[in-house]
Order: C-alpha cells, then structure tokens, then sequence
C-alpha cells in the first residue's frame, strides 16, 4: 500500500490521511475485525499514525500473552446413544450417566492417527512452528496446502518514511540515487565505484540526470547523479553544490535549511526524526518531453520574416511554405519586446455632404500685417 501512494504522489495525487488510514483498515485480515471497528466507530476522524500504533499495541499484547491468531475451537460432543439407551433400558436407567467414549476413539483428520485431536496434533505444532520460524526470517506467510485454514495471521506495519525522500547530506562525495526510474537519461557502463563508512565498496551503474520537483512546484535539473543499487535513499551532497556556488543557510527557526545562489533559494530542506534534513520536494518520473532538434530553423525564419509572431508562422507552416522548420515553437525574444510598436487606430470620421464639392474651403486665418 505505502508502494502505491508513493507511486500516485509522483503523479501528483495526493491521498487524503483519512483515506489512506480507511484502506489500512480495509486491508487487515478478518481476525483484526473486532480492533477495526472499534478503530472505525471510537472517533470522528481517524489518522494513519493511530491506527500503526494501535495495531503495533495489539501485536505485541497478544505476543506477550502467548496468544494464537486463530482463535481456540469450542467442541460440543453428545451422545448418540442417548435415544436408543432410554427406549431400550426404560424409565430405571434414567439417572444413569452415560460414558463417553475413551481418549483412545478420538481420531485426528491432519495425520490419521487415533488417540488426540486435531488441536493436539503434535505433527501440526511441530509444522507451525517451522512455518513460524522460517515467515521470521524470510518475512513471507507460509500456507499450508493440507489444511483448510491459516496457522497464524502475521502482521507486518512498515513505515519507509523516506523511500522517495532526498537527504541533504554533508559527508557524501556524489548525488546517489537507488532507483533506475528516477533517470530520465540514462548512461548505461562501468562508471567506477565508492566506498562506504565501513570500507564496503559499491559499484556505479551509470551517470545520469534526476528531476526533482521543488517546494515553490519548480521543476529543477540534478546532474552528474551516480546510480548506486546498494544503497537505499536518495542523496545529495552539499559539498558539490557549495562547489558550484550553491550556499546552504540555516533559518532562525533551525528546523529549516535554504539553498541559495545569491538572492534565490533553489532548495528547501526540513529536519525530520534524527537530526536528518530531508529535501522539500519529490522526484519527476516519466513524462514525455520534446526533443529540439539543431536543425529546427524556426528562429531563422522568425528573423527572416521581421520577427514574425508565432501564430503567423505556424499559418505559414502548415501550407509548408517555411523550409526546415519543425515545432514553430519560438523562444523568448527580447528584440520583438524592445522593438514592439503598438499601432494606434484613428476613429472613424462623420461627414454631413451629400454631394460632390460640397466642401467649402475658405481662409481662416485671414490676411495678417506684416511687422
């Protein structure tokens, strides 16, 4: 579940806290339906934090009472017998107890054997218990495919608060990023290898560019990132960015650190459980962006035609009458603002003749002395 939210977040779908705790409950197996509704009904609102909580609670009372998932069995056994012995013995042997069958008759439906239960199977413990030990260590439920029901219902709350996240980081070397679909370009090959705190070295499965999507929506382009499979969280090195000219500061409050480049603040970063600054923002997967091409002859032709306008131009285009133009897609130019005229129209004149040389045209001013 926490897979997909991350996965509609990058397509920037957000789910509601409300939601997601609604779809965790929905998710729990049937022996948890007693702790749901009372998790669903206690209040009016319900958060995901409380429901981890009182699940984890949950799990660890029934652990340390040494409780089973599945619940303990009521088996009610009568006496077949019961009919037949009082029409056969009449009304003198009704106060007598019946006796019930012997330990020896019962018979188990897991190993065929006589003498116990199915409850008491000594193979079906010594089964569940091997079953328990190897869902420890691989992390998998193992259903057996003899029996018509679950040994246990086995709960695991995961909270991977920083499988998407970026930390800022003041040690590493490089930008790291563990995921291959957070490349947009992709340089496959050998790019060398690092070394972590503990002298365990990790390969460089290639060199590339990241997307990531800043606190302000802000689109921003990460380079040189190393592709590293063995690492699990995304870094980035403030020591790369301060060689670039990037500045890290500190706000007043000290829970929020600034990256500036002179007056601009490209990125944010929040600090989180254990002193760790986690970047505000979210990496861009997929998308489909175009591809300018250097032969593209747009900007000529818009130089040619005395700095036609774009919708012009892809009037012209469309009759192919511009050679080698693709997109029409035009860039900022900064001669068409500076050198941009607005024409000024004159209002429409009102004339009172009805007829040719119905003007008369006189001398105003008059003669003048000359001083």
């Amino acid at each position: 579940m926490q897979r997909i939210i991350i996965d509609l977040a990058r397509l920037d779908v957000n789910i509601e806290d409300e939601v997601r705790a609604m779809i965790l409950l929905c998710l729990l197996p049937f022996s948890y339906e007693h702790l749901v509704s009372t998790l669903r009904y206690r209040k009016e609102t319900i958060k995901v934090d409380e429901i981890t909580a009182a699940l984890l609670a949950h799990n660890q009372r029934k652990q340390n009472a040494g409780e089973s998932s599945h619940g303990d069995s009521l088996y009610v056994k009568g006496n077949q017998d019961f009919g037949r012995n009082s029409e056969k013995e009449g009304s003198g042997k009704r106060n007598s107890r019946s006796k019930s069958r012997g330990r020896k008759t019962t018979h188990c439906y897991k190993c065929k054997e006589s003498g116990h239960m199915k409850r008491d199977c000594p193979k079906l413990k010594k089964q569940a218990d091997e079953k328990r030990d190897g869902s420890c260590k691989s992390g998998d439920m193992v259903q057996n495919d003899d029996s018509n029901f679950s040994n246990c219902d086995m709960l695991f709350v995961s909270t991977n608060q920083y499988v998407d996240a970026w930390i800022l980081d003041s040690r590493c070397s490089y930008h790291i990023a563990p995921n291959r679909e957070s490349f947009p370009s992709y340089r496959p090959g050998n790019s060398g290898s690092i070394y972590l705190g503990d002298d365990r070295c990790c390969n460089i499965a290639s060199v590339g560019d990241v997307r990531i999507k800043m606190y302000d929506g802000t689109v921003r382009t990460l380079s040189d990132v190393r592709h590293i499979q063995d690492l699990k969280k995304n870094l980035i090195t403030l020591g790369t960015l301060h060689k670039n000219g990037f500045i890290p500061k500190a706000d007043e409050d000290r829970e929020t650190i600034r990256i500036v480049k002179g007056a601009l603040t490209v990125m944010k970063g929040k600090i989180t459980t254990g002193n760790i600054y986690k970047l505000l923002g979210s990496t861009v997967v997929g998308g489909v962006h175009p591809i300018d091409s250097c032969d593209d002859n747009t900007k000529f032709w818009h130089m040619c035609l005395g700095h036609l306008s774009e919708r012009l131009m892809i009037e012209l285009h469309k009759r192919n009458l511009l050679h080698g133009v693709k997109s029409c897609k035009l860039d900022f130019c900064k001669f068409c603002v500076l050198g941009k005229k607005t024409k000024v129209s004159f209002t429409t004149g009102k004339h009172k003749t009805e007829g040719i040389l119905h003007y008369v045209h006189s001398d105003v001013w008059g003669s003048t002395k000359e001083q």
